[in-house]
């Protein structure tokens, strides 16, 4: 009796063992088959021009090979993930092939650098390498001892972006003592019709050291800051660098930011208006003018379209653009249009380049919905790159 009721437990267990056993196997195949055929579909918005998956990021294949023949001219583009994460992108490869063809020969013999102003677009946010950076390379590798500056500030306005670049005198609204042994003054910057100035500091690029002048006509270096970078534009503070300035300001007194100070002479590109920051496109042109005004060399610069949507009509826009500017107004738009496209395994369809005229942009080539990815600020660089070559600039690089 005892000895079949332990034979009947012993089969028991064995039974239940076996069916356990039994089913992980199966679970186990059908995870295995899961994942070997599963393909992640992308599900595009037509609202805000983003990509999602069911299960994964979809990228443009990234290219394994560093380096292509490219085709009438166009340099080999390197695709890297959108999410950022390759880490063997080498910017030396993208380089293009210049035009032979100069329709411009610089007024004097050497110029010995850029300035790149602009917002997140010129940084190269959520990008590996930015426009500026390409350029840099790109010319050392013909030959020019170029110092390529790269003067982008995220979230900035274009009227953040005049002013920091000196165009626009960045004046204080009220009062304020800014001194370098006590607490920092609290200070609100506008241009001289009054309009609030909202300089970026997180990039920290063209603003500090800032310069005042006291009441014996000395100029002092100040620095400003932010107390609310992330979240708020106002909440700007001042102090002096050395301890014992006690500095009067008044209303109206200016505050005059690092990048209006320097490189007077460098070839100035402007890349401005992605975030708004003027009421008209008469206030956008005389910002850009004041940048270009602020140069020593006027006839040296190279100005990039708005590329965001939303914020201008863009047929109106481009018909300004080229009236004020000329061959100096680079349509990145309209170049993504016109691009050969067959080198990076993509044929985009008419209406498909029409869509980039506009500012609405295929998925593959954002980060976002406002930012490129690195396809498109490589493309970006090649633009600027062949720009240079179509106005003859480059033959005032010291060499």
């Amino acid at each position: 009796m005892q000895k079949n009721l332990l034979l009947k437990i012993l089969f028991l267990c064995l039974g239940i063992t076996a069916v356990t056993a039994f089913m992980v196997l199966f679970l186990s195949k059908n995870i295995e088959s899961t994942e070997e055929d599963e393909i992640p579909t992308a599900v595009v918005s037509e609202a805000d021009n983003t990509v999602s998956a069911s299960s994964a990021t979809v990228n443009k294949p990234n290219a394994d090979a560093t380096k292509k023949e490219a085709g009438n001219g166009q340099p080999a583009i390197m695709i890297t993930p959108a999410d950022d994460s390759s880490t063997d992108f080498d910017e030396s490869t993208l380089r293009p092939v210049p035009g032979s063809d100069s329709t411009y020969t610089p007024d004097r013999a050497e110029m010995p650098g850029i300035m790149c102003w602009g917002d997140s677009l010129t940084v190269g946010y959520l990008g590996t390498h930015s426009y500026p950076s390409l350029l840099n390379q790109w010319l050392a590798q013909d030959g020019y001892k170029c110092d390529v500056v790269n003067m982008g500030a995220t979230g900035e306005d274009s009227r953040a972006i005049a002013a920091r670049a000196g165009g626009i005198p960045m004046l204080l609204k009220g009062e304020c003592i800014i001194q370098g042994d006590r607490e920092p003054s609290d200070a609100v910057f506008v241009d001289p019709n009054g309009k609030e100035i909202h300089i970026q500091l997180y990039d920290s690029v063209g603003v500090n050291p800032a310069y005042v002048t006291d009441e014996d006509g000395n100029t002092v270096e100040v620095e400003i800051y932010n107390n609310d970078i992330y979240t708020g534009y106002a909440n700007y503070t001042v102090k002096a660098y050395e301890e014992g300035h006690l500095i009067p300001m008044k209303a109206g007194d200016e505050i005059i930011p690092y990048g209006a100070k320097i490189h007077p002479d460098y070839l100035k590109i402007i890349y401005s208006g992605n975030n708004g920051g003027f009421s008209d496109m008469q206030e956008y042109i005389d910002q850009i003018d004041s940048i270009i005004n602020h140069s020593g060399y006027k006839e040296f610069y190279i100005v990039i379209g708005i590329t965001v949507p939303g914020i201008v009509d863009f047929d109106e826009y481009d018909k300004v653009m080229e009236a004020a500017y000329g061959n100096h107004y680079l349509n990145f738009r309209k170049y993504l249009a016109e691009y050969d496209y067959t080198e990076l395994g993509y044929a985009p369809s008419e209406s498909d380049r029409n869509c980039y005229l506009h500012g609405d942009y295929s998925p593959w080539m954002m980060s976002d919905e406002l930012h490129f990815n690195d396809t498109n600020y490589s493309i970006l660089a090649q633009a600027v790159y062949e720009k240079i070559y179509e106005l003859g600039y480059n033959e005032g690089f010291y060499e």
